[in-house]
């Protein structure tokens, strides 16, 4: 199976979207991100091998709905899915998605699995009138296993989730995400959905193909002997922009550190106004996760030349939310050496097995700081020009704040109210960042906020009514000793206020 995800795109694509639907978490939104509330990433294309639309993937092979009337409503009823060469394929409809679940089992040998739901267009994957799916594995015994509503990159409402299974029957069912869970205003959210088809696909994930990365044989925690991380190029037409990566492996012995070596390939493209850009994903474990019964511990990305931490964040606690941390970070293309480290200190959690899943990218970041020498003073601030973002006025930006440093954006109002959301120890960064937002002379604070390891910076409804400018100061509060680096990435929009 090849790679699924397009990752030639890492640009922060902040969602400033405040009216979602049916209690869905609200990240995502513009540019096709998966912004969250800390700054997020930008879109990745979808999965080349089963193509994508609205009516679900277009594979060979086909498949086999429900029963004639639905008919798949239970384990009982499931139905059954058509094997082919390492994938299976499924499509059908939800009746009636205010109460429809439907059913179906497959027999899976021993290995690691992406299940994927598709009900959404390709052209756009947060399209309203679609569904907005939830998948959940079962075993034999009827017990979950693992279940998914938005994918890691959340870059869709369509299900995805990678699993390691031992051999034996499953079931999978999929409903609407309103079904699943209790959500205000449902009849009116039901009535705008028009379209019910869905498509559900399992693969198995071959370490043979480039880009899937199976652990390394044990002990692989050092430079030596660590897992070597394998990129695929999106094509021969297309071969500097890359598809994500997706690395497995588990603790299932004494070992309590396993290693991935990363090395950008050096024809990687990015926009020439950004820098090279990683990013890492350690989707969520348990019943409602992955499956795994391990949650993380601290993961770190290290410079191999001067074994400098340049990210590093400890999941240990982190639930099964999409406002999951993510690592981002900057990197320097070939022949430049990382190693990434991935321990099993975090907290058990209900599930099959000790394993985990690393998904990874790189691209461009969000277009870098160019006046360094003049926007440290709140008198020459660097000005950044908004474009039109669906309902918003939105910029983006990224740089490094070394001791004493600030940073300072002059920004034309263009709408009733400011947002601004950072990314920066959630992201990381050892840089505490803190976001002051200024009245455009520069001497009133009208809001400021400073980042917290247990959720992103996140200001809203800065009211700048009558304002022509305002000025957004970036700087820290704090440097982690043990983490090197110490940059942000932000975004700022003007807009409507959002209710309260």
């Amino acid at each position: 199976m090849k790679s699924y995800f397009l990752s030639s795109s890492v640009v922060l694509a902040l969602s400033f979207s405040m009216v979602v639907a049916c209690g869905d978490s609200g990240n995502g939104g513009a540019g096709g991100g998966t912004g969250g509330n800390d700054g997020g990433n930008g879109g990745t294309g979808g999965d080349p091998s089963t193509g994508g639309g609205p009516g679900g993937p277009t594979v060979g092979g086909g498949g086999s709905g429900g029963a004639p009337g639905d008919g798949n409503d239970s384990f009982a009823e499931a139905g059954e899915f058509e094997a082919g060469d390492g994938f299976i394929f499924v499509q059908d409809d939800l009746e009636d998605p205010a109460t429809d679940i439907d059913f179906f089992k497959f027999t899976a040998v021993a290995g690691a699995y992406l299940i994927r739901a598709d009900a959404k267009p390709t052209e756009d994957e947060f399209a309203p009138g679609y569904m907005d799916t939830v998948i959940k594995v079962y075993n034999s015994a009827m017990q979950q296993v693992a279940a998914n509503d938005d994918p890691y990159p959340r870059n869709s409402q369509d299900s995805s989730v990678n699993t390691i299974l031992e051999a034996g029957e499953y079931f999978i069912t999929i409903e609407e995400f309103c079904n699943a869970v209790d959500c205000p205003d449902e009849r009116a959210y039901y009535n705008d959905i028009t379209e019910t088809a869905y498509a559900i696909s399992v693969s198995e994930l071959n370490p043979e193909d480039n880009s899937i990365i199976a652990e390394a044989a044990e002990p692989n925690s050092t430079l030596a002997n660590a897992s070597v991380m394998e990129y695929e190029a999106v094509s021969a037409a297309d071969p500097n922009n890359y598809f994500l990566s997706v690395n497995f492996g588990d603790w299932s012995n004494a070992d309590t550190v396993d290693a991935v070596k990363l090395t950008v390939p050096a024809n990687l493209e990015v926009d020439p106004l950004s820098r090279p850009s990683g990013r890492i994903i350690i989707p969520p474990p348990g019943t409602n996760g992955n499956g795994s019964t391990k949650n993380p511990g601290v993961i770190s990305v290290l410079n191999a030349t001067s074994n400098a931490v340049i990210a590093r964040f400890d999941l240990s606690n982190e639930d099964d939310s999409t406002d999951r941390a993510e690592l981002t970070f900057p990197l320097t293309l070939a022949p430049q050496e990382y190693l990434i480290t991935i321990d099993q200190g975090g907290n058990a959690m209900g599930g099959t097995s000790p394993f985990y899943f690393m998904l990874h990218s790189i691209g461009g970041g969000n277009p870098l700081e160019t006046q360094e020498a003049m926007n440290n003073a709140v008198g020459t601030p660097e000005a950044l020009t908004s474009v039109a973002n669906g309902d918003f006025f939105s910029n983006f930006v990224e740089g490094d704040l070394p001791d004493a440093d600030a940073d300072h954006f002059l920004l034309q109002v263009e709408g009733e109210a400011l947002f601004v959301a950072c990314g920066g120890l959630r992201s990381g960064s050892g840089a505490t960042v803190r976001a002051t937002v200024l009245d455009g002379a520069a001497t009133i604070a009208m809001d400021t906020e400073t980042a917290a390891i247990t959720g992103g910076l996140f200001i809203e409804n800065v009211d700048v009514t009558g304002l022509n400018t305002v000025v957004v100061k970036i700087d820290k509060t704090a440097q982690d000793a043990a983490v090197a680096g110490n940059y942000y990435r932000c975004g700022f929009a003007f807009g409507a206020p959002s209710m309260p």
